[in-house]
């Protein structure tokens, strides 16, 4: 019964033929490099690794044309998923996107403006168009898109400063010192800056900023400011007075108002407004219960 089971021990040195043990590791492997070269070079091997080059080929250039065309920047493109996923196995897939500058604005909003997110194909994409699309967003001044092959990009930007708070139509914009709107910033993120309101107020609001910021008291009470027929300002305090300014000498007519608060506390009385347009006067209006009280007042003595 022995006889009949085969042994399963190691073989032992007697068991191996003397030509495997006369024959030394760098024959035996020589020997299956030779074998892997020839199985290399055979006719059928050869047919499949063109055939894969083949169609590698085709599918990036397929991907280089789509892009080309701007067929995978489109918002819902069908091409868009496959496109991201053959670039993904050739290495062209955007792996690592770094932003120097961004302060105001989500990174999200950056790459979409350019039609690239992390893990998308980046094969036939344009640097300088990407630049020149950035470069045309109302937030930003100057940008520049740099490729590092395969897989990065580095962009870098300097973005327009928030300077004020513009209403325009009913619509509040947020602008920069000069006077440019950014449509894309929040409004509400930014109310704590000053709000100018009417016909040219974009354009000369830095202006009027930079006269108020010498009067810190008077700057901190005003809330608003509208410009009346793009010639002069109005300005609208905390208070509820309305203080209405000359086309000329604002800085002169400031001061004044400056003096009158330091001296007699008027922006603490109960008044409507206060007309500084004439150089050599001031007009003031009573609010309506003061006007009230005094008219009482008057006909009872």
């Amino acid at each position: 019964m022995r006889s009949m089971i085969k042994s399963r021990r190691p073989k032992r040195a007697k068991d191996i033929p003397d030509k495997d043990l006369r024959e030394p590791p760098a024959a035996r492997k020589a020997k299956r490099g030779r074998w892997m070269r020839r199985a290399l070079q055979s006719p059928g091997m050869m047919g499949v690794v063109g055939n894969c080059i083949y169609l590698s080929f085709l599918g990036t250039a397929a991907i280089y044309s789509l892009t080309a065309g701007g067929h995978l920047t489109k918002e819902g493109s069908p091409y868009s998923a496959a496109a991201d996923g053959v670039a993904g196995m050739v290495g062209l897939s955007a792996r690592e996107i770094t932003i120097d500058g961004l302060k105001n604005v989500p990174k999200e909003q950056v790459l979409a403006a350019i039609g690239v997110h992390e893990g998308s194909s980046l094969i036939g994409f344009n640097a300088p168009h990407a630049r020149e699309k950035l470069a045309n967003l109302d937030w930003v001044v100057e940008a520049s898109v740099l490729r590092l092959f395969p897989n990065r990009l580095h962009i870098e930007l300097k973005e327009r400063t928030p300077y004020a708070l513009w209403q325009d139509n009913g619509r509040f914009l947020v602008i920069d010192e000069s006077g440019q709107a950014m449509r894309r910033l929040n409004p509400a993120k930014w109310s704590h800056l000053p709000v100018v309101a009417g016909e040219g107020a974009q354009q000369t609001a830095a202006t009027l900023v930079n006269q108020l910021a010498v009067h810190s008291s008077l700057r901190l009470l005003v809330r608003a400011a509208a410009r009346v027929a793009d010639r002069r300002w109005t300005l609208y305090l905390a208070n509820g007075i309305k203080v209405l300014l000359p086309a000329n000498n604002v800085p002169g007519a400031l001061q004044r108002l400056a003096d009158l608060e330091a001296e007699q506390g008027i922006l603490g009385r109960d008044i409507a407004s206060i007309d500084l347009r004439l150089g050599d006067r001031i007009a003031l209006r009573l609010s309506k219960d003061a006007a009230e009280k005094w008219r009482e007042e008057k006909s009872k003595s």
